[in-house]
């Protein structure tokens, strides 16, 4: 999807393109609105490399409304520890927030699948709970009021992004490795059993 390209542009920042044995995180570098401002660059960018790309403007689209003007809440959290007047809006995206039912559904997809996949709880209770308190944040922030996302809407997307989460998320059984002996392995045909 292009609504993140702009993250091509300094992936080691972001958490989905770190090597889980990268030790030294590059924010911690940073404060916290320095941080806040890496993450917001990434749409501007985003924005800039999909127009040279000649992408259509509904899709360009995409790449600021999936955040809205919403805000990192890690980065806000950790500075209002440090300073408990912090003004929130510094840290908000520009926006706009979603135009259109499909933004506004990347918004909840983007926000739900991070939030599951950080989560060391993944049973289909969590995910729901998960997934309802993404939408419900997004709502009671305004984030829906420019688009026609429905009650309907949201009761589908909070069913079909827990079964698809879930899905995705679930817990894999570790299959032993199959040993192959010498006289299996040099069958004169090519076929390989199982013992």
């Amino acid at each position: 999807m292009f609504h993140d390209v702009g993250k091509l542009f300094r992936p080691e920042f972001f958490i989905e393109n770190r090597d889980g044995d990268q030790v030294e995180n590059p924010h911690d570098a940073l404060d916290e609105l320095q941080s806040t401002r890496v993450l917001h660059g990434h749409v501007a960018k985003g924005i800039d490399r999909a127009r040279e790309a000649k992408l259509p403007e509904a899709i360009v689209q995409f790449i600021p409304e999936h955040h809205g003007t919403t805000f990192p809440a890690f980065f806000y959290r950790r500075a209002m520890e440090k300073d408990p007047n912090i003004d929130q809006n510094k840290f908000r995206y520009p926006g706009p927030s979603p135009r259109s039912r499909e933004t506004a559904l990347v918004m909840i997809a983007d926000g739900c699948e991070a939030a599951v996949r950080s989560s060391s709880d993944k049973t289909q209770d969590q995910v729901l709970a998960i997934v309802k308190q993404i939408i419900r944040d997004r709502l009671e922030d305004g984030q829906f009021d420019n688009c026609d996302l429905t009650v309907r809407d949201i009761r589908t997307l909070e069913q079909t992004f827990t079964q698809a989460l879930v899905a995705a998320y679930h817990p894999r059984i570790e299959y032993p490795e199959a040993k192959v002996t010498e006289s299996e392995a040099s069958d004169p045909d090519g076929h390989q059993t199982i013992p």
